[in-house]
């Protein structure tokens, strides 16, 4: 076996492994979320309700004032009609103009009052839902945070030891891998079905027999060093 080859072995066993956490960190993160998101949707449907009764509230107080003001003028008509106050046929204009304003806007309040009924009847249901998205964060998130900590803390430590992998390292190798590591931020990939696993270029079938007679390859298109997968696999 290519003593360079040897050397690159236990770094590429590294961040094989590395990624392996990396991907399930991802993952359980993705769950966590996904979890939360749905608690953030079910809560803001209840903020969403809570403004639009404010809103309809806030309408129908509204509509309720001009309806206050229409039946004062109406009022203030017929009362100036019987009184001879003013002209008749221009009184009686303006009372079926008031009228007919004051229909529209008890109309509109009927609308409102609906609404806000319907919303109000409907908050039950967003409040069990919320419920029941927490509910479901607390069952299924439980055991989520401990095994991202666990991730977390393997990703910790292969990020550590990867300094020591690299000491041995010949120097024209070492200033290789400084390059690919601050390019790439991995410096190793395995060949996976005659494609390189990290840019999924195609690799030569004579990179891959030169690689399984321990001799050392580069992907011809990322660049990074590549092994294949029953060569990561940790000695018995």
């Amino acid at each position: 076996m290519d003593t360079v080859f040897a050397a690159l072995l236990p770094i590429a066993r590294s961040e094989a492994v590395l990624s392996h956490h990396r991907e399930a960190l991802h993952k359980l993160r993705r769950q966590v979320d996904r979890l939360q998101r749905n608690v953030d949707k079910c809560a803001q449907a209840i903020s969403d309700n809570g403004a639009a009764q404010r809103e309809a509230a806030r309408r129908e107080a509204e509509l309720s004032d001009k309806a206050d003001t229409l039946q004062r003028r109406i009022a203030s008509t017929e009362h100036a009609l019987n009184q001879g106050l003013t002209d008749a046929a221009a009184g009686e204009h303006q009372l079926a103009s008031y009228a007919e304003q004051l229909e529209e806007v008890e109309s509109a309040q009927l609308e409102a009052m609906e609404h806000q009924e319907a919303l109000s009847e409907a908050l039950p249901a967003l409040q069990e839902a919320l419920d029941e998205a927490r509910k479901a964060q607390a069952i299924e998130g439980a055991p989520l945070g401990p095994r991202v900590q666990r991730e977390q803390q393997a990703i910790r430590e292969l990020t550590d030891e990867q300094p020591t992998l690299v000491e041995g390292l010949p120097r024209d190798i070492r200033a290789r891998y400084d390059r690919l590591k601050d390019k790439l931020g991995t410096t190793t990939a395995l060949v996976q079905e005659r494609a390189c696993s990290a840019c999924t270029g195609t690799v030569p079938m004579a990179t891959k027999g030169s690689l399984q007679s321990g001799h050392v390859e580069s992907c011809p298109h990322c660049g990074r060093w590549l092994f294949l997968p029953t060569q990561l696999q940790a000695p018995a």
